[in-house]
């Protein structure tokens, strides 16, 4: 089973760096004085075991920056912040650009690596639990083909949720071993080896979820319930202060929809929301990804969906929970899981967690199906436990490499997009002005030019989303009216960047580079539905350069004459693909 996920996973050693992988060797980089950061990408760097894994600081100090550089849209949050916490990945990142900064592969496989011995220690607990049968080995088995692991191996960026599950399960077997041998040392190395994956990724709070179900279903030496989560203290205080460390140092996330603070008043409705697509997508492989690119609406049903395809799991694992403690375990363990990555918006890529849960719980059903009570009653949710067992073992293998290749279709369209930019030396006297695209079409491809060591423009400006038909109504010489149909912020793309509250309002003003944008009308739910976009100089300025999506290509935009108005389509960019 090693051997096969070896192969599974093989095609990822060519897969080189992708999307955040650039940024982490930007930063690294340049804190180490092996490279600078250009003008356009300058930000401060404190310490690469601090900064490595700040995307957005939410910082209004230096919100200049963004003023000047104009890197992110106008409606991007004015307190954005996406700043997570993992140091001790950052060390494993710190090896690579140390020891071989320009061999890709072997980075690759050092993140292969961990996730080998996290399949290693997944089966070291599933035998703890179940012993050496064909329970512990479905399970593992389960496990190992997954195919939500393609895209975590694949993604070098993504090794804090490989080292988050290693000490994750490390934890996990220490405890039981401590809880069902007798074995002291695992109170101090369960307790060690949570405080090191939480170091790891946020990813490993999901090993709290399945401490506190142990607890209360495999704690047999606890002469109470009680006892048995009193023995969980030393892990809760580690909890405790590792929050306490995060706060303290300001990272976690703000000012966007997508990504929702476990302290802010929409985590819970993220809960909700996202429990039921997240364990849908576990145990009915339905695409979790696609919740970015489907109008609210259509998240919305996303959820009913998930919740009625959970509700039916339940029914089929109802005679399997009451019979088996070790059932109760799993499944307890897989859905509290799901709760942390809810402050994420839903990605197979997160379902690491879960997945452990789940190929426990199946493998335990497996094994308990001829126990079980054999009325006709029970025969349709054992069908449909049948068809998942199969489902998961047949197309498990097939979807791992197809998910490990999405992330580098992902990577290729942003170097393509970073290719299609202007590569004249004298961009690095000029604006770019993209009257439609994305966020990701703009930040990333100008950290591929930098890690190329290719010019940068001075300014990277997007005026409406690519997602959005946009109508540009040209005022003067100077100035152009943008109206977006159905309004700014109308895709889930655009709450990437912010959420909807607080609602924008007419005279509002913000500046990007040459740039100022001013909000001249807005829809009644508070989003801006026509702004002004003036500039410092005339819009036909040679140092102004405009550009448009169209028809997969990035070409440039002619400007409508005064008065005059040039409809932009909706559209999205194959770039070849």
């Amino acid at each position: 089973m090693f051997g096969l996920v070896a192969l599974l996973s093989l095609p990822t050693l060519g897969f080189g760096l992708m999307a955040d992988d650039h940024v982490h060797r930007l930063v690294i980089q340049s804190w180490l004085g092996d490279a600078e950061l250009p003008p356009l990408l300058e930000t401060e760097v404190r310490h690469p075991l601090l900064d490595t894994f700040v995307f957005f600081r939410g910082d209004p100090e230096l919100a200049h920056l963004e003023e000047e550089r104009g890197l992110l849209p106008w409606w991007a949050a004015p307190d954005l912040k996406a700043a997570f916490f993992r140091p001790l990945t950052v060390v494993t990142h710190l090896v690579d650009h140390v020891l071989w900064p320009d061999t890709y592969w072997l980075m690759h496989l050092h993140s292969g690596l961990w996730m080998g011995l996290g399949l290693l220690l997944a089966l070291w607990l599933f035998r703890s639990i179940h012993g050496s049968g064909p329970v512990a080995v479905l399970a593992f088995v389960l496990f190992a083909v997954e195919d939500a692991h393609g895209a975590s191996v694949a993604w070098i960026a993504n090794r804090n949720a490989l080292i988050a599950l290693v000490f994750g399960l490390l934890a996990l077997l220490a405890h039981h071993r401590w809880r069902a041998r007798g074995w002291w040392p695992g109170l101090p190395l369960g307790t060690l080896s949570f405080a090191l994956g939480l170091l790891a990724g946020e990813a490993a709070l999901a090993t709290g979820g399945y401490l506190l179900a142990h607890a209360l279903f495999l704690d047999r030496r606890a002469r109470s319930r009680i006892a048995a989560l009193a023995c969980l203290l030393p892990h809760g205080l580690v909890l405790l202060a590792w929050a306490a460390v995060y706060r303290a140092l300001e990272y976690g996330t703000a000012g966007a929809d997508t990504y929702v603070s476990p302290t802010s008043a929409g985590f819970v409705r993220a809960v909700f929301e996202r429990v039921p697509i997240l364990l849908s997508a576990q145990w009915f492989q339905l695409p979790s990804d696609l919740w970015i690119g489907i109008p609210r609406w259509g998240q919305l049903a996303f959820s009913v969906l998930g919740a009625a395809l959970v509700a039916l799991l339940l029914r089929a694992w109802l005679p399997l929970l009451r019979a088996r403690a070790e059932a109760r375990f799993w499944s307890l363990g897989m859905v509290l899981a799901t709760v942390p990555i809810c402050a994420s918006f839903p990605m197979d890529r997160l379902l690491m967690f879960v997945g452990l849960g789940a190929a426990g719980l199946l493998a335990t059903w497996a094994g308990e199906r001829g126990r079980l009570d054999p009325d006709p009653d029970t025969r349709r949710p054992g069908r449909l436990l049948t068809a998942l067992l199969v489902l998961h073992l047949v197309t498990g293998p097939l979807l791992f490499p197809l998910k490990a290749s999405g992330m580098w279709a992902a990577a290729q369209v942003f170097q393509a997009a970073s290719d299609a930019l202007p590569m004249d030396p004298g961009v690095t006297e000029q604006d770019l002005v993209f009257v439609n695209s994305v966020s990701m079409l703009t930040s990333y491809p100008a950290i591929l030019r930098a890690h190329a060591g290719e010019p940068l423009p001075r300014s990277l400006l997007i005026l409406g989303h690519i997602r959005s038909t946009l109508d540009y109504t040209r005022r003067d010489e100077t100035s152009v009216a943008v109206r977006a149909e159905g309004g700014f912020l109308a895709t889930p793309t655009e709450a990437l960047l912010r959420g909807r509250q607080p609602p924008f309002e007419v005279g509002q003003r913000f500046r990007r580079g040459p740039m100022v944008v001013t909000v001249e009308a807005v829809t009644p739910d508070g989003r801006p539905d026509r702004v002004l976009a003036t500039f410092d100089r005339p819009l036909e300025d040679p140092s102004l350069v405009w550009l448009v999506w169209a028809d997969g290509e990035l070409r440039a935009f002619d400007l409508p004459a005064p008065g005059e108005t040039t409809r932009v389509e909706a559209t999205w960019p194959v770039l070849g693909f």
